[in-house]
């Protein structure tokens, strides 16, 4: 369940097909998991990366 499926609206525009980050054209969205299996614990981590522009985008500014 979703904040909209309880009524509650967020911002001004409307959602994209999937309701999710990836609809915005241009933006990526990565991730990587790493399991690390060992005799006393089983550690799990991970990172999720955000590319809110396709390229070089530390040389581009950021437009509102």
């Amino acid at each position: 369940m979703g904040i909209r499926d309880i009524g509650v609206r967020v911002g001004h525009g409307t959602p994209g097909p999937f309701n999710s980050i990836t609809d915005v054209q241009g933006v990526r969205v990565g991730h990587r998991t790493l399991v690390e299996n060992r005799a006393e614990a089983s550690i799990q981590t991970g990172v999720t990366v955000i590319e809110p522009r396709h390229g070089a985008a530390r040389l581009l500014k950021v437009l509102h």
